[in-house]
């Protein structure tokens, strides 16, 4: 049996809350792993936070999917972390999730199925 995964968010170093945009985007494992797109540039764990940390949402992810996903996107990510340039961990978060869930047409446009 294939494990599960969400995608999940967290508050950013030095803050203590979210707000809006505010926060940390990756997935959480149900074995507790946690992955992501981070400042320095690397698809990794989030050293230092733990799982219980991350409020998340959704539907589950197939684990082999996603880890699939991850490494097929980690060469396009890896080293080339830039806010501004919407490559940042919520952007990397949404890439995975175009290969995993990807979008449907809609009445009122694109939607990923829950």
């Amino acid at each position: 049996m294939n494990g599960e995964a969400k995608q999940c968010t967290r508050a950013l170093g030095g803050f203590g809350f979210q707000a809006g945009s505010l926060n940390h985007s990756g997935f959480v494992f149900d074995n507790g792993d946690t992955i992501g797109f981070f400042d320095d540039g690397k698809v990794r764990s989030d050293d230092g936070h733990s799982s219980s940390e991350y409020q998340c949402k959704g539907s589950n992810i197939d684990d082999s999917k996603l880890r699939s996903a991850i490494d097929k996107l980690r060469p396009q990510w890896e080293g080339k972390y830039n806010f501004f340039a919407a490559k940042h961990c919520q952007s990397f978060v949404e890439s995975v999730l175009d290969i995993v869930k990807p979008k449907r047409q809609t009445r009122r446009g694109l939607r990923r199925p829950r």
